[in-house]
């Protein structure tokens, strides 16, 4: 079987549930901004199985106060030297530099949305490998019997239907078309909280029953249907 190695950059920026625990003598006026860099290797041999997830690892992690509403004046050079600073950080992380202005607009648009300073902003940038077709990845289907029994109709169109936006705990783009979430756009929310495009989920929950990432079952029509007598 081919190999094909796909390489991706994601970013995703949201402002946190928690307070920060411990501001010190950091006046309130300050934000908390924190910045992890990742990188991710996962496996698949098709849209219709789950990523296989051979290795996430945290590589760096810088954190950021930002004086919030400085920042969110778009003509004050206190917003430019912020966006720079950033930018040199993420250098010195070695985040790869052309992911850096899609870090810095994501991270800034959520600053300018901000209302709160007590929670923090949370930037997760994700340097993803996906290896399709490859033997290792055969090697693991074979050990991966999918049971390829589609959900139930009812079941799919009972999913919860939610607006993207800031406050969603996803870092990783759609597992199945591998593009990113959009903010305002509508995705689907299964049982097992992931978060997949709801034209993306629905397709595969059409050919089998299970979460692409967790094998969560849903409903199918063995379960609806009582077995008839012989």
């Amino acid at each position: 079987m081919e190999e094909m190695v796909v390489l991706r950059l994601s970013t995703k920026v949201k402002q946190e549930s928690s307070p920060y625990p411990d501001r010190g003598e950091v006046s309130e006026d300050y934000i908390l901004v924190k910045v992890r860099f990742s990188r991710a290797i996962g496996s698949r041999s098709s849209l219709d199985y789950p990523v296989i997830w051979e290795e996430r690892t945290l590589l760096d992690s810088r954190q950021f106060w930002v004086k919030l509403r400085s920042v969110q004046n778009v003509s004050s050079p206190y917003r430019t030297r912020c966006a720079q600073s950033i930018t040199e950080s993420l250098s010195l992380m070695r985040v790869p530099e052309e992911e850096h202005p899609n870090a810095i607009n994501k991270l800034l648009e959520v600053l300018d949305a901000t209302v709160s300073t007590e929670l923090p902003i949370d930037v997760a940038i994700w340097d993803m490998t996906f290896l399709f077709g490859s033997d290792a990845v055969s090697e693991a289907m074979d050990m991966y019997k999918p049971n390829l029994v589609p959900a139930t109709r009812s079941s799919i169109e009972a999913l919860e239907r939610v607006n993207v936006d800031h406050t969603l705990p996803y870092e990783d783009p759609c597992v199945i078309c591998l593009e990113d979430f959009s903010v305002d756009q509508m995705v689907i929310h299964l049982p097992c909280s992931h978060y997949y495009h709801e034209h993306c989920i629905v397709r595969s929950l059409e050919i089998s029953h299970m979460c692409p990432l967790c094998r969560y079952p849903m409903p199918t029509l063995v379960e609806e249907v009582p077995p008839q007598p012989c």
